[in-house]
């Protein structure tokens, strides 16, 4: 008992010695270990089950493709049997009956194919239409899965999953189907074999299983966590091949090449040994597998002539055996093969799963109430805020009357931006509440809220499609002139007249093609055209040069009245006019008021006041 517990102390040991190794070595180059390897997960097949609902509607096409592997199955068995019979008749000297019977034996095999095409056809049609289905829904779901979810989260898993994940379950699946189908019709010649000799089809039977079990034993050790493992690797490959591309303006100008090419190296020699450690796995099984295959076949041969001297079995029998012995052998391998299939599907499944579950990627919840007439009356009451465990806000308090421009200034890191996050509730408060005319933005329907709320951020995603669909995301049925009335207001109208498309240009990937300014410009157009009643400016006006930001402080103030309007700065010259300023110091609002009142009453305020006028 102690030799055995000091032989697992002593592999415990070792194992963590390897990835305490492996974790030095690339966190060197910005790569956790433990994002790709886990030692305590296993993978089992439960999760496949759960995506049986997506196959819905395709039951009649599906039990088109049993009829058809039926048909098949029944012509390789009987294919044999024409064969052995031919066989007889030639060497009886009966040339005619055997043409006959061997030409039916042939035309057999071309029926075959004919089925194999039918059910291969109908197999991909429905499978094109499974992945339309489950890319859909993960989309659907990683749009209402919490913001915060976002923040610890790769773009390339959060890609892979949606993209690459579907296709590749579905096409295992398919393959699974269709290997399926070989294997039964191949396994299904074992009735020909009982039927030439009872005695060789035991036999078969038999060796057929030990091919089977060998393998599925030695995938069931290795294979199935070592999938696991690829899968994550390849995440990080993703999310740091996007990386590069969107981040190579930035790369070159800061000459990263270097740099980002040891930790981009560094990943792809972790993926190279992943990829070479499951293919020397998967090499095994299919080895073993071979290898136990041809064994049987040639004992087979052996058992086979004994028999035959043994007047046991007749020559034709033996010879019609000798012809389809491997593809039995081989179909019992398959079996293998599947349960490999499966284990890589229940990785796809699993990771598919994680993003319809709520535990792992948390949704958002809304509540039932709308709000048919928006005021914009804002209060934010005992409000309390914690991210990451750090709180941010503790029992914050204030209130925007319907129809004020109201300014919210303080220094970095006070939650400003955090403020106005919490109001279309891109993130949930952690106590207190706050409410909208009144009532809990947590009981309202999603539409309610965010139709009444625009947010325009410091650093607006401006989508690879162009100006004019940029602006309709806002407003699908806007007018013309209404797109024209927007651009004008946010005096970006003049630069987009001057490009030869006009409102038909691309923007590119995330607005490259347009400065910081114009970004900002076109998405304030957009905040402008949508028409919310609560319209949150995030230092959106910090990119535009003196002049642009005063046309767009003129659009402001037109909008007075018309909505409530929250504007983070720190140019204090953005928020001098507004009707009100509030100062936030140590997570809380010390003062509000004008601000020359503020000038006046608020210390906070004057320094700020200070720093802002030495800056300019």
């Amino acid at each position: 008992m102690r030799k055995q517990e000091n032989r697992l102390t002593q592999k415990v040991r070792k194992e963590q010695k390897y990835i305490e190794k492996d974790a030095r070595f690339f966190a060197k180059y910005g790569i956790h270990i433990h994002d790709v390897k886990k030692k305590d997960e296993t993978v089992g097949l439960k999760h496949i089950f759960k995506f049986k609902s997506y196959f819905k509607g395709e039951g009649w096409w599906l039990l088109l493709v049993g009829v058809l592997v039926v048909l098949n199955m029944a012509i390789n068995i009987v294919a044999p049997l024409l064969l052995n019979w031919g066989i007889d008749e030639l060497t009886l000297s009966n040339f005619d009956m055997a043409l006959i019977i061997l030409a039916v034996y042939g035309f057999s095999s071309v029926f075959c194919e004919v089925f194999y095409f039918g059910y291969n056809a109908i197999l991909t049609y429905v499978f094109n239409r499974v992945i339309f289905r489950m890319r859909q829904k993960l989309s659907e779901n990683i749009l209402i899965t919490k913001t915060s979810k976002f923040d610890v989260t790769s773009s390339g898993d959060i890609l892979n999953r949606v993209a690459n994940d579907p296709e590749r379950f579905a096409d295992t699946i398919s393959m699974i189907l269709e290997r399926g189908s070989w294997t039964i019709i191949r396994i299904s010649r074992l009735v020909t074999f009982f039927v030439l000799s009872w005695v060789f089809g035991l036999y078969a039977l038999i060796a057929g299983l030990i091919v089977c079990i060998v393998p599925i034993i030695i995938s069931k050790k290795g294979v199935g966590p070592a999938r696991l493992r690829d899968s994550k690797i390849e995440d990080n490959f993703q999310s740091l091949s996007n990386e590069m591309v969107k981040g190579v303006r930035d790369i070159k100008s800061l000459n990263l090449n270097k740099f980002f090419m040891r930790s981009f190296r560094a990943q792809l020699i972790f993926n190279r040994n992943s990829n070479n450690n499951l293919s020397m796995m998967r090499n095994g099984m299919w080895t073993s597998r071979n290898m136990l295959a041809f064994f049987f076949s040639a004992l087979g041969y052996v058992l086979g002539i004994v028999m035959v001297t043994q007047d046991m079995m007749t020559v034709s029998a033996l010879l019609t055996i000798m012809m389809y012995d491997w593809g039995v052998y081989n179909a019992f391998g398959d079996i293998s093969h599947i349960y490999d299939d499966l284990i890589s599907m229940e990785v796809r499944a699993k990771r598919m799963y994680e993003i319809l579950d709520d535990k792992t990627y948390p949704k958002e919840t809304f509540g039932e109430r709308v709000l048919n007439n928006v005021y914009g009356d804002i209060e934010f009451k005992n409000v309390g805020f914690k991210y990451d465990e750090s709180v941010v806000f503790d029992n914050l308090n204030f209130k925007i009357n319907a129809g004020e421009c109201v300014g919210l200034v303080g220094r970095s890191g006070e939650g400003k931006s955090t403020i106005l996050s919490l109001m279309p509730r891109l993130y949930d408060v952690t106590d207190g509440e706050i409410l909208l005319d009144g009532v809990d933005i947590r009981r309202l329907t999603r539409d309610s809220l965010r139709d009444t709320v625009s947010i325009v951020s410091q650093s607006p995603y401006i989508f690879n499609v162009s100006i004019k669909e940029n602006l309709l995301y806002a407003k699908p049925d806007a007018t013309e002139q209404e797109i024209i009335e927007a651009c004008e207001k946010a005096q970006i109208h003049d630069f987009i007249m001057s490009k030869p498309e006009k409102y038909d240009t691309k923007v590119g990937e995330g607005g490259v093609v347009l400065s910081g300014g114009q970004k900002q410009r076109l998405a304030i157009a957009r905040a402008f055209l949508k028409g919310s009643k609560i319209l949150l400016l995030d230092e959106a006006t910090s990119a535009l040069d003196n002049e642009s930001q005063g046309k767009v402080k003129e659009a402001i103030n037109n909008l007075k009245g018309q909505c409530t309007i929250l504007i983070v700065a720190h140019r204090l010259s953005t928020v001098m006019d507004c009707d009100k300023i509030m100062v936030l110091s140590n997570h809380k609002i010390i003062a509000e008021g004008t601000h020359e009142e503020l000038m006046q009453t608020c210390p906070n305020y004057q320094e700020l006041y200070r720093q802002d006028d030495e800056k300019n």
